[in-house]
C-alpha cells in the first residue's frame, strides 16, 4: 500500500549496505542543555514547561541534544511529528492534512504526512520526513551507485541535495545536517509535483537552516 516509503527504506538500506565498509554514524543520545525559562513567552514564541519553545507557526524546538555545542544551535530531533507539526507542515504546504503520525512498522525515524487524495490502486498520498544518522559521503557514494544523482539547489538555503533517477525525475531531497546525519523530504505519486516539493524544501531550508 505503501510503495514510495517502501522505496526510500530500500535505497537507504542499499546505500548503507554499498558504504558499510566505510562505518557510519550512530544516533546521539538525547540529552538536556537545561531548562528554559517556565511559561515565558514573546512575540514570536511560547516557552513551555517541558523546555520545548513552539514558534508562532507551529515549528517545535526542543532543548538539545548531548552532542549539541556551545554554538546556539538548535537540533532536529527524532520526534519529527513532534517538531514538524501538522500546524507547521499545513501552513508551509498550505494543504490539509488528515492523519500525521510516524510509520507503524518499519523502523524508520519518520513522519507521514497524510492527505485524502489517492494514489492509483486507492493507497492514500503522503509525504514524507526521514531523519539518518548515516555517513553524508557513504551516502553520496551509495545514490550515485545507485544511479541517483544528488545535486545542489541554490534555492534551499543550506546544504542539500535533490536527488534524481537516470530518467531526471526527482526522487528526494536531502537536507544535510552534518556529516553523519541527514533529513529526506520524499513523496508519493499523487502527493506532491516536484515544482511542490522544491517549494515544500526551499521553506523547510529557510526554517532550519541554523539546525543541525
Amino acid at each position: 500500500m505503501f510503495g514510495k516509503r517502501q522505496s526510500t527504506s530500500a535505497a537507504l538500506l542499499a546505500v548503507a549496505i554499498l558504504a558499510g565498509a566505510c562505518g557510519g554514524g550512530a544516533a546521539p543520545t538525547p540529552g538536556s542543555t537545561g531548562p528554559a525559562p517556565v511559561g515565558t513567552s514573546s512575540a514570536t514564541a511560547q516557552v513551555n514547561p517541558n523546555g520545548t519553545t513552539v514558534d508562532p507557526d507551529g515549528f517545535v524546538r526542543f532543548p538539545g541534544e548531548a552532542s549539541r555545542p556551545a554554538d546556539g544551535h538548535y537540533y532536529l530531533v527524532e520526534d519529527l511529528c513532534g517538531q514538524f507539526t501538522k500546524t507547521f507542515m499545513e501552513g508551509l504546504t498550505g494543504k490539509t492534512f488528515v492523519k500525521v503520525a510516524p510509520p507503524d512498522s518499519t523502523g524508520a525515524i519518520e513522519c507521514d504526512y497524510f492527505f485524502s487524495t489517492l494514489e492509483q490502486g486507492g493507497a492514500v498520498a503522503f509525504l514524507i520526513l526521514n531523519l539518518s544518522y548515516l555517513n553524508v559521503a557513504n551516502q553520496k557514494t551509495g545514490l550515485l551507485a545507485l544511479g541517483r544523482s544528488p545535486t545542489t539547489d541554490p534555492s534551499i538555503p543550506m546544504d542539500n541535495w535533490v536527488v534524481r533517477a537516470e530518467d531526471g525525475h526527482l526522487v528526494s531531497i536531502y537536507f544535510l545536517l552534518g556529516t553523519d546525519k541527514f533529513l529526506i523530504l520524499d513523496r508519493t505519486a499523487a502527493s506532491a509535483t516536484e515544482a511542490e516539493m522544491l517549494a515544500y524544501a526551499a521553506k523547510l531550508g529557510a526554517k532550519m537552516k541554523d539546525f543541525r
